[in-house]
């Protein structure tokens, strides 16, 4: 079976963007299906799938996520790129990513009669709102559209499928919850890193206190700070290290001149070192805002490191760690910090954290056990019976 992936975005395999995606590609091809990928300009090659890209675009180089109104003739370029692919690849399957991704598929999927699967990781007018960005109202009724167009849909969240039913009246057989999940052989419990921990000069025992994840707005940076400023106040010998991009030079002023000096923003770190990186860890943690029904696949990082977890108390956080997180009420600083300051200080609650939520992900979220699933929705999906898939779950 030929599955044509469609990603409307500008890091993809470069820097750690759109994991989830990479994990299906992998998981699809570990199974014997082919899979090809069409997306945009920037980023790197993988062994797991041909890539086809739309024409360089000498100017643009924004690996940031989010809104960005340069992306509108990037789209429209990905929309031309992927009838070119699907001339000669011709896939029994469009595996389309956001929304975005079913704009740029969709004149492919009605001029040849191939099955749409849409990839949703949240809210396309919920995200826009939550970046300020103007005329939220007519992305919602793009969204609306774009959303019944598919002729499938995967969501990355219970809220999500909620959000897919009551807001926007897509048909429940049409939508299935696929959470995203790990390769938990690849990311397991191990001791630091000795050249990670040079690297940062993080003396031996020293806690570390690690986030690993997009720098962007919405993912509560800001937030983090405070804490961090807290934290740093109370256990002055404890580390912050703060992987991803983009602006980490500015948030890594933004830490020192607050007086964090043991901050530590290597920037960008490929999913191929990340396990070595994440070993320095003594708690992780996540303050990602709400507003767009996404999911936090942050969380299954930490999770199968064997990390304990600090995070706000959402639905989707919840769906994800279960009983085993460390929950603070949305943006409240003071909470967070006192979260991770009970952490760092009983070594034995980390333990027994850390063990829950290394079994949660390995029964609930490892690759393995989503494989099936994923063949499952495809072999439905070209039979022609998407609702089938359902029965996988």
């Amino acid at each position: 079976m030929n599955i044509l992936h469609v990603i409307p975005n500008p890091f993809f395999f470069e820097r750690g963007g759109l994991i989830r995606a990479y994990r299906q590609i992998a998981l699809a091809r570990e199974h014997g299906f082919q899979c090809q990928v069409v997306c945009y300009h920037l980023g790197r090659d993988i062994p797991e799938a041909v890539i086809h890209r739309i024409p360089a675009i000498p100017w643009y180089r924004n690996y940031a996520p989010g809104a960005n109104v340069q992306r509108l003739y990037l789209d429209a370029l990905l929309m031309m790129a992927t009838l070119r692919a699907a001339k000669k690849f011709k896939p029994d399957i469009i595996h389309a990513h956001l929304h975005e991704g079913v704009f740029a598929s969709l004149p492919l999927a009605r001029r040849l009669n191939i099955p749409l699967l849409f990839d949703a990781e949240g809210s396309l007018s919920g995200e826009m709102s939550a970046y300020g960005f103007f005329g939220a109202a007519l992305f919602k009724i793009i969204e609306r559209y774009l959303n019944r167009q598919s002729d499938f849909i995967l969501t990355s969240s219970k809220q999500l499928f909620d959000t897919m039913r009551t807001r926007f009246n897509v048909p429940r057989d049409r939508i299935v919850l696929f959470e995203d999940h790990i390769n938990t052989k690849l990311f397991f419990p191990r001791d630091p890193d000795p050249k990670c921990q040079e690297q940062f000069a993080i003396p031996a025992g020293a806690p570390v206190v690690l986030y690993f994840g997009s720098l962007d707005r919405l993912q509560g940076l800001d937030i983090l700070l405070n804490v961090a400023k807290i934290v740093a106040s109370q256990v002055p010998q404890t580390h912050f290290l703060i992987m991803g991009f983009p602006d980490e030079k500015t948030w890594e002023d933004r830490f020192k001149r607050a007086g964090v000096l043991n901050s530590h923003f290597p920037g960008m770190i490929r999913r191929t070192e990340a396990a070595e990186y994440l070993s320095l860890g003594t708690v992780a943690v996540s303050a990602k805002r709400t507003g767009s029904s996404q999911g936090n696949g942050k969380l299954l990082d930490y999770m199968a490191m064997g990390l304990p977890v600090v995070a706000f108390d959402s639905g989707v956080n919840r769906d994800i760690l279960g009983e085993w997180g460390a929950y603070a009420p949305d943006r409240d600083v003071d909470r967070f910090a006192e979260s991770v300051l009970d952490l760092l200080r009983n070594p034995e609650a980390r333990r027994k954290a850390g063990e829950g939520l290394r079994k949660r992900v390995c029964d609930n979220f490892s690759s393995q056990t989503h494989g099936d699933k994923l063949l499952d929705i495809y072999a439905s999906i070209v039979k022609g019976d998407a609702s089938n898939a359902k029965s996988a779950f």
